[in-house]
């Protein structure tokens, strides 16, 4: 399973995160994030060291961005995310049913994205129930052109220190998301 790293302006990230994250999910990685006003994307990094030069040399620890690194499931080798959608980019992190095949052609990240290909920021929160349902307890995060982020299953998502993750692969200990809390708080 990938891996998604959300941060918000000014939010640093320990190099140990980044490292362990692409020692868990070295099939490729990629980040998007807004400068002046623009939405840059980087991906294709097939190495770590390729990878954290670029995040090194566009400062993205002083920026809102979001960082993945893969795990395929679906697709070939050049399936890396953050995903390119017209109006924004996705990064996807789970497996969406019925979308790609294993090792071969583009992965359900890919699909899913010509699906929602040039959907606005409003398109989005009006289908958010119907894509959520969609790709079941995977969980999607797009950053729009506006610098909007906008996440599917939200509740589903880890925040440590500021910083949303996807899942805990990376932690030592298990964290729990929002939903997992107020399911123990309630029992």
């Amino acid at each position: 399973m990938c891996i998604i790293i959300v941060k918000t302006e000014y939010s640093k990230l320990d190099l140990n995160i980044l490292k362990k994250s692409w020692n868990i999910n070295n099939a490729g990685a990629g980040f998007a994030y807004i400068h002046n006003n623009e939405l840059i994307l980087e991906n294709n990094l097939f190495t770590f060291d390729e990878f954290y030069k670029k995040y090194i040399s566009n400062d993205i620890d002083n920026k809102k961005s979001i960082i993945h690194f893969r795990n395929p499931t679906r697709g070939d080798k050049n399936n890396t995310q953050p995903i390119n959608i017209g109006t924004g980019v996705l990064a996807h992190n789970g497996t969406i049913k019925n979308l790609g095949v294993p090792n071969i052609g583009k992965s359900d990240s890919k699909l899913f994205a010509e699906i929602v290909y040039n959907y606005t920021n409003d398109e989005i929160k009006l289908k958010q129930k119907e894509l959520e349902k969609y790709i079941n307890i995977g969980r999607i995060v797009f950053l729009m052109n506006n610098g909007e982020l906008i996440f599917l299953n939200k509740d589903l998502w880890i925040i440590k220190d500021g910083v949303y993750f996807s899942n805990d692969k990376i932690f030592n200990k298990k964290i729990l998301s929002l939903k997992e809390w107020i399911e123990q708080k309630i029992i």
